[in-house]
Protein backbone atom coordinates (compact mmCIF):
# COMPACT_ATOMS: atom_id res chain seq x y z
CA UNK A 1 0.00 0.00 0.00
CA UNK A 2 1.03 3.69 -0.68
CA UNK A 3 0.12 6.09 1.84
CA UNK A 4 -0.37 9.68 0.87
CA UNK A 5 -0.14 12.36 3.27
CA UNK A 6 1.81 13.17 6.30
CA UNK A 7 -0.81 13.52 8.89
CA UNK A 8 -2.40 10.17 10.14
CA UNK A 9 -5.73 10.93 10.79
CA UNK A 10 -6.04 12.37 6.78
CA UNK A 11 -4.00 10.00 5.52
CA UNK A 12 -5.64 8.88 1.84
CA UNK A 13 -4.64 4.61 1.34
CA UNK A 14 -3.81 3.88 -2.15
CA UNK A 15 -3.53 -0.06 -3.27
CA UNK A 16 -2.32 -1.32 -6.47
CA UNK A 17 -6.02 -1.67 -7.82
CA UNK A 18 -6.02 2.73 -8.08
CA UNK A 19 -3.78 2.29 -10.65
CA UNK A 20 -6.62 1.10 -13.23
CA UNK A 21 -9.27 2.86 -14.43
CA UNK A 22 -11.33 -0.78 -13.97
CA UNK A 23 -10.91 -3.54 -11.68
CA UNK A 24 -13.39 -6.19 -12.17
CA UNK A 25 -13.39 -10.06 -12.16
CA UNK A 26 -13.46 -10.95 -15.69
CA UNK A 27 -12.75 -9.75 -19.08
CA UNK A 28 -14.22 -6.24 -20.21
CA UNK A 29 -16.60 -5.68 -22.92
CA UNK A 30 -17.34 -3.50 -25.84
CA UNK A 31 -20.06 -1.53 -24.32
CA UNK A 32 -18.05 -0.21 -21.31
CA UNK A 33 -17.19 2.97 -23.08
CA UNK A 34 -14.65 4.60 -21.47
CA UNK A 35 -13.99 8.17 -21.98
CA UNK A 36 -11.00 8.23 -22.55
CA UNK A 37 -7.98 5.75 -24.88
CA UNK A 38 -5.78 3.92 -22.84
CA UNK A 39 -8.05 3.30 -20.36
CA UNK A 40 -7.16 0.46 -18.05
CA UNK A 41 -8.68 -2.92 -17.02
CA UNK A 42 -7.29 -5.59 -14.69
CA UNK A 43 -8.95 -8.28 -14.33
CA UNK A 44 -8.61 -9.51 -10.96
CA UNK A 45 -9.09 -13.19 -11.86
CA UNK A 46 -6.13 -13.70 -14.42
CA UNK A 47 -3.88 -10.50 -13.71
CA UNK A 48 -3.93 -9.62 -17.38
CA UNK A 49 -4.57 -6.08 -17.93
CA UNK A 50 -6.41 -4.45 -20.59
CA UNK A 51 -5.87 -1.22 -22.80
CA UNK A 52 -8.78 0.59 -24.29
CA UNK A 53 -7.46 1.00 -28.13
CA UNK A 54 -10.81 2.11 -29.59
CA UNK A 55 -13.58 4.03 -27.19
CA UNK A 56 -15.82 4.55 -30.06
CA UNK A 57 -19.19 4.23 -28.06
CA UNK A 58 -20.18 0.59 -27.67
CA UNK A 59 -17.71 -0.98 -29.83
CA UNK A 60 -14.75 -0.55 -27.74
CA UNK A 61 -11.49 -2.41 -28.36
CA UNK A 62 -9.54 -3.70 -25.66
CA UNK A 63 -6.18 -5.71 -26.22
CA UNK A 64 -4.74 -8.14 -22.81
CA UNK A 65 -0.86 -8.12 -22.30
CA UNK A 66 -1.33 -11.78 -22.47
CA UNK A 67 -2.74 -11.20 -25.92
CA UNK A 68 -6.36 -11.44 -25.56
CA UNK A 69 -8.62 -9.03 -27.23
CA UNK A 70 -12.19 -7.40 -27.01
CA UNK A 71 -13.92 -6.21 -29.97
Amino acid sequence: MNYIGNIPEQEIVHTWADRYDYVYAGLPTIDINPSSLYATWLNTLTGEIFVCLDNTRNANVWKGNFGTSVS
